[in-house]
């Protein structure tokens, strides 16, 4: 019971939040390693690529707070929310 009540919102949500630390490690990995580049177009190359990053992660944040706000409450069997966490 517990599962079912967790991992149709978790697993869309815990992405998100790795996808979203990968972004900022990504500015961070620009910022401190320029290479060839000087550090404010390096910083701003990474800043662009971390940005994609983060705005798509947003349309699955809406995506698993809608799974928790109405899929999770239901009184349902288990299965049909295991379900909800794979399609998902």
């Amino acid at each position: 019971m517990f599962w079912s009540l967790i991992l149709p919102h978790g697993i869309p949500e815990l992405f998100c939040i790795f996808v979203c630390g990968a972004a900022g490690l990504t500015t961070a990995k620009h910022m401190i390693f320029p290479g060839l580049h000087s550090r404010r177009k390096s910083f701003s190359a990474g800043g662009k690529k971390s940005l994609m990053m983060f705005l798509g992660t947003i349309p699955i944040f809406i995506l698993a707070g809608l799974t928790e706000g109405y899929i999770t409450p239901l009184p349902v069997e288990p299965a049909y929310k295991y379900a909800a966490a794979l399609c998902g």
